[in-house]
């Protein structure tokens, strides 16, 4: 099994791997932080859809980016969550009219 710059529990070797997870555990911490100061400013009811986003954006810059190969269970399940927030979307603003 090839580790690549991994030890064998997963924790990187050098100071640029280190780094870069410092760097994503510290973005991570921000955007949450920052979506619970600003979700009392938005209007939740019609972005909240669009907040479901995000397993099927991490599929896709994962894919990108490392290299990750779908399955049909993840493309069928990003379907899935891409038609609930089209059609949560679309029942919006048809009832809104």
């Amino acid at each position: 099994m090839n580790l690549g710059n991994r030890r064998r529990d997963g924790a990187p070797l050098n100071a640029k791997g280190w780094s870069a997870l410092v760097l994503v555990g510290l973005l991570y911490t921000c955007s949450f932080i920052g979506l619970f100061v600003f979700a009392p400013k938005l209007n939740m009811a019609t972005n909240s859809p669009a907040m479901n986003i995000e397993p099927v954006a991490s599929l896709f810059l994962g894919w990108i980016f490392l290299e990750q190969i779908f399955g049909f269970n993840q493309i069928f399940g990003g379907a899935i969550v891409l038609t609930g927030i089209f059609s949560l979307a679309y029942l919006n603003t048809t009832n809104k009219k």
